[in-house]
């Protein structure tokens, strides 16, 4: 089964690179929700960069559930940090110290 083509109005754009793909998905509406600690369900806004790619929920939640819910005394870094988003989630579940490196 042939289907023809869409007219040029109605054909979208398609982009093959990861990182323009993730910039459009993962900062769309600019902000990101904390998702655990003391922060929990907060939303933090985050600049309109392209490129720019917040490290997803999925993988933060994963992360803190390796490390603990209780960061309580802890000194963290989050290196190559970006939006912040490891750093704030670090500070909102106890870390004393947080320091967040980027460029």
């Amino acid at each position: 089964m042939n289907k023809k083509p869409a007219p040029p109005s109605k054909r979208r754009a398609v982009t093959t690179s990861p990182v323009d793909a993730g910039a459009v998905t993962r900062t769309e509406g600019h902000s990101l929700r904390i998702i655990g600690g003391q922060w929990k369900r907060s939303r933090l806004a985050i600049a309109a960069h392209p490129g720019l790619r917040p490290t997803p929920a999925r993988v933060r939640e994963t992360l803190f559930n390796w490390l603990g819910q209780d960061l309580g005394g802890w000194s963290c870094v989050d290196a190559f940090a970006g939006t912040g988003a490891l750093g704030f989630e670090a500070a909102s579940r106890g870390a004393t110290q947080v320091l967040l490196v980027e460029q």
